[in-house]
Protein backbone atom coordinates (compact mmCIF):
# COMPACT_ATOMS: atom_id res chain seq x y z
CA UNK A 1 0.00 0.00 0.00
CA UNK A 2 3.04 2.26 0.87
CA UNK A 3 4.66 1.76 -2.30
CA UNK A 4 1.64 1.54 -4.79
CA UNK A 5 -0.41 4.41 -3.63
CA UNK A 6 -0.55 7.93 -2.58
CA UNK A 7 0.78 9.38 0.78
CA UNK A 8 -2.83 10.89 1.53
CA UNK A 9 -4.44 7.58 -0.01
CA UNK A 10 -1.87 5.76 2.40
CA UNK A 11 -2.52 7.81 5.62
CA UNK A 12 -6.33 7.19 4.97
CA UNK A 13 -6.33 3.17 5.17
CA UNK A 14 -3.95 3.65 7.96
CA UNK A 15 -6.74 5.53 9.66
CA UNK A 16 -9.04 2.91 8.89
CA UNK A 17 -7.22 -0.41 10.02
CA UNK A 18 -6.75 2.19 13.28
CA UNK A 19 -10.48 2.23 13.22
CA UNK A 20 -10.96 -1.24 12.26
CA UNK A 21 -8.23 -2.10 15.44
CA UNK A 22 -10.05 0.31 17.98
CA UNK A 23 -13.36 -1.75 16.85
CA UNK A 24 -12.34 -5.07 17.32
CA UNK A 25 -9.91 -4.71 20.11
CA UNK A 26 -12.43 -2.06 22.59
CA UNK A 27 -15.49 -4.83 22.00
CA UNK A 28 -13.28 -7.59 22.98
CA UNK A 29 -11.45 -6.21 26.08
CA UNK A 30 -15.02 -4.67 27.20
CA UNK A 31 -16.30 -8.24 26.67
CA UNK A 32 -13.35 -9.82 29.03
CA UNK A 33 -13.60 -7.40 31.53
CA UNK A 34 -17.44 -8.76 32.20
CA UNK A 35 -16.89 -12.13 31.27
CA UNK A 36 -13.89 -13.44 32.59
CA UNK A 37 -14.54 -13.67 36.20
CA UNK A 38 -18.48 -14.95 35.78
CA UNK A 39 -16.83 -18.36 33.65
CA UNK A 40 -13.98 -18.76 36.16
CA UNK A 41 -16.69 -18.86 38.59
CA UNK A 42 -18.86 -21.31 36.83
CA UNK A 43 -15.40 -23.18 35.78
CA UNK A 44 -13.61 -23.44 38.76
CA UNK A 45 -15.07 -21.64 41.83
CA UNK A 46 -14.87 -17.88 43.48
CA UNK A 47 -11.57 -18.71 44.91
CA UNK A 48 -9.36 -18.66 41.44
CA UNK A 49 -11.20 -15.05 40.59
CA UNK A 50 -9.21 -12.52 39.72
CA UNK A 51 -8.78 -9.22 41.51
CA UNK A 52 -10.81 -6.57 39.74
CA UNK A 53 -7.68 -4.52 39.06
CA UNK A 54 -5.54 -7.43 37.68
CA UNK A 55 -8.58 -8.11 35.17
CA UNK A 56 -8.21 -3.96 34.50
CA UNK A 57 -5.18 -3.72 33.56
CA UNK A 58 -5.06 -7.68 31.61
CA UNK A 59 -7.70 -5.19 29.40
CA UNK A 60 -5.96 -2.18 28.83
CA UNK A 61 -2.56 -4.06 28.35
CA UNK A 62 -4.93 -5.93 25.30
CA UNK A 63 -6.52 -2.52 24.44
CA UNK A 64 -2.82 -0.88 23.77
CA UNK A 65 -0.85 -3.07 22.57
CA UNK A 66 -3.85 -3.97 19.97
CA UNK A 67 -4.15 -0.11 18.90
CA UNK A 68 -0.39 -0.34 18.08
CA UNK A 69 -0.83 -2.88 15.01
CA UNK A 70 -1.75 -0.66 12.34
CA UNK A 71 1.51 1.66 12.75
CA UNK A 72 3.35 -1.74 13.57
CA UNK A 73 2.41 -2.75 10.32
CA UNK A 74 3.25 0.22 8.41
CA UNK A 75 6.90 0.58 10.13
CA UNK A 76 7.44 -2.54 8.65
CA UNK A 77 5.90 -2.34 5.24
CA UNK A 78 7.85 1.07 5.11
CA UNK A 79 10.99 -0.63 6.21
CA UNK A 80 11.41 1.82 8.89
CA UNK A 81 14.18 -0.81 10.66
CA UNK A 82 17.52 1.49 11.17
CA UNK A 83 15.71 4.67 12.31
CA UNK A 84 13.76 2.71 15.07
CA UNK A 85 16.72 0.22 15.97
CA UNK A 86 17.15 1.76 19.47
CA UNK A 87 13.39 1.50 20.49
CA UNK A 88 13.05 -1.66 21.17
CA UNK A 89 15.89 -1.80 23.46
CA UNK A 90 14.85 0.92 25.28
CA UNK A 91 11.26 -0.35 25.90
CA UNK A 92 12.70 -3.66 26.93
CA UNK A 93 14.77 -1.55 29.54
CA UNK A 94 12.06 0.18 30.89
CA UNK A 95 9.67 -2.36 31.29
CA UNK A 96 12.21 -4.37 33.61
CA UNK A 97 13.00 -1.07 35.28
CA UNK A 98 8.92 -0.23 35.84
CA UNK A 99 7.94 -4.01 36.45
CA UNK A 100 10.48 -4.29 39.00
CA UNK A 101 9.78 -1.31 40.89
CA UNK A 102 5.76 -2.33 40.67
CA UNK A 103 5.51 -5.61 41.24
CA UNK A 104 6.60 -4.50 44.88
CA UNK A 105 3.65 -2.62 45.75
CA UNK A 106 1.55 -4.10 43.33
CA UNK A 107 2.06 -7.34 42.37
CA UNK A 108 1.08 -8.75 39.45
CA UNK A 109 -1.02 -6.07 38.92
CA UNK A 110 2.08 -3.76 39.10
CA UNK A 111 4.26 -5.74 36.56
CA UNK A 112 1.53 -5.03 33.83
CA UNK A 113 1.50 -1.49 34.59
CA UNK A 114 4.80 -1.52 33.54
CA UNK A 115 4.61 -3.28 30.72
CA UNK A 116 1.84 -0.86 29.68
CA UNK A 117 3.97 2.34 31.20
CA UNK A 118 6.78 1.11 29.16
CA UNK A 119 4.96 1.26 25.76
CA UNK A 120 3.62 4.97 26.05
CA UNK A 121 6.74 6.07 26.82
CA UNK A 122 8.56 4.57 24.07
CA UNK A 123 6.73 2.49 21.35
CA UNK A 124 3.27 4.59 21.08
CA UNK A 125 4.81 7.73 20.55
CA UNK A 126 8.18 7.06 18.84
CA UNK A 127 6.73 4.45 16.43
CA UNK A 128 3.84 6.81 15.61
CA UNK A 129 5.92 9.74 15.35
CA UNK A 130 8.44 7.93 12.77
CA UNK A 131 6.02 6.58 10.12
CA UNK A 132 3.88 9.70 10.12
CA UNK A 133 7.07 11.80 9.42
CA UNK A 134 8.92 9.37 7.26
CA UNK A 135 5.73 7.77 5.31
CA UNK A 136 2.81 10.78 5.32
CA UNK A 137 5.12 13.51 5.60
CA UNK A 138 2.50 14.51 8.45
CA UNK A 139 2.46 15.60 12.08
CA UNK A 140 1.38 12.59 14.28
CA UNK A 141 -0.76 14.69 16.54
CA UNK A 142 -3.92 13.65 14.79
CA UNK A 143 -2.91 10.06 15.67
CA UNK A 144 -2.04 10.56 19.11
CA UNK A 145 -5.72 12.79 19.38
CA UNK A 146 -7.40 9.87 18.00
CA UNK A 147 -5.82 6.88 20.12
CA UNK A 148 -6.70 8.76 23.15
CA UNK A 149 -9.69 9.09 21.77
CA UNK A 150 -10.71 5.61 21.09
CA UNK A 151 -9.63 4.79 24.69
CA UNK A 152 -11.79 7.54 26.03
CA UNK A 153 -14.35 6.27 23.87
CA UNK A 154 -13.87 2.40 25.10
CA UNK A 155 -13.67 3.63 28.99
CA UNK A 156 -16.81 5.40 28.61
CA UNK A 157 -18.37 2.35 26.74
CA UNK A 158 -17.58 0.01 29.56
CA UNK A 159 -18.91 1.86 32.12
CA UNK A 160 -22.19 1.95 29.84
CA UNK A 161 -22.43 -1.92 29.95
CA UNK A 162 -21.78 -1.91 33.45
CA UNK A 163 -25.34 -1.45 34.76
CA UNK A 164 -26.87 -4.00 32.19
CA UNK A 165 -24.51 -6.70 32.77
CA UNK A 166 -24.76 -6.26 36.24
CA UNK A 167 -28.18 -7.19 35.92
CA UNK A 168 -27.30 -10.96 34.96
CA UNK A 169 -26.21 -13.18 37.39
CA UNK A 170 -24.57 -15.66 35.42
CA UNK A 171 -25.03 -18.71 37.56
CA UNK A 172 -25.09 -21.01 34.07
CA UNK A 173 -23.66 -21.07 31.22
CA UNK A 174 -27.20 -20.07 29.59
CA UNK A 175 -26.97 -16.53 31.57
CA UNK A 176 -23.54 -16.56 31.51
CA UNK A 177 -24.05 -16.69 27.30
CA UNK A 178 -26.99 -14.02 28.30
CA UNK A 179 -24.28 -11.80 29.77
CA UNK A 180 -21.70 -12.19 26.73
CA UNK A 181 -24.62 -11.08 24.45
CA UNK A 182 -25.36 -7.96 26.25
CA UNK A 183 -21.08 -7.40 26.47
CA UNK A 184 -20.84 -7.84 22.47
CA UNK A 185 -24.54 -5.99 21.68
CA UNK A 186 -23.94 -2.43 23.23
CA UNK A 187 -20.35 -1.64 22.33
CA UNK A 188 -20.68 -2.43 18.92
CA UNK A 189 -24.13 -0.17 18.44
CA UNK A 190 -22.06 2.30 20.63
CA UNK A 191 -19.41 2.25 18.46
CA UNK A 192 -21.44 2.07 15.32
CA UNK A 193 -23.28 5.16 16.64
CA UNK A 194 -20.04 7.48 16.77
CA UNK A 195 -18.86 6.11 13.10
CA UNK A 196 -21.01 5.64 11.15
CA UNK A 197 -21.20 8.55 9.35
CA UNK A 198 -16.75 8.48 8.55
CA UNK A 199 -15.23 7.97 5.92
CA UNK A 200 -13.29 5.62 7.41
CA UNK A 201 -16.04 3.61 8.70
CA UNK A 202 -18.15 3.83 4.97
CA UNK A 203 -14.88 2.28 3.60
CA UNK A 204 -14.33 -0.32 5.97
CA UNK A 205 -18.15 -1.36 5.36
CA UNK A 206 -17.37 -1.28 1.17
CA UNK A 207 -14.39 -3.28 1.46
CA UNK A 208 -16.60 -5.96 4.08
CA UNK A 209 -19.73 -6.00 1.35
CA UNK A 210 -16.95 -6.76 -1.54
CA UNK A 211 -15.77 -9.36 0.28
CA UNK A 212 -19.10 -10.84 1.17
CA UNK A 213 -20.34 -10.15 -2.15
CA UNK A 214 -17.30 -11.97 -3.33
CA UNK A 215 -17.59 -14.59 -0.79
CA UNK A 216 -21.24 -15.61 -2.08
CA UNK A 217 -21.27 -15.52 -5.55
CA UNK A 218 -17.95 -18.36 -5.37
Amino acid sequence: MYVTESKEKSEFIFRCLNLLNFWVYGACGICFFYLVNPFIKLWVGEDYLFPIAVVAVIVANFLTDGLQNAVISYKDACGLFWEGKFRPIASALLNIVFSLILVRFLGITGVILGTIASRFLTTWWFDALLVHKRAFNKSPAGYYFRYLRYLAIVVATALLVYPVANLIDATNLILWAAKGFVCFLIPNVTFLTIFRNTEEFRYILMIVKDLLTHFFKR
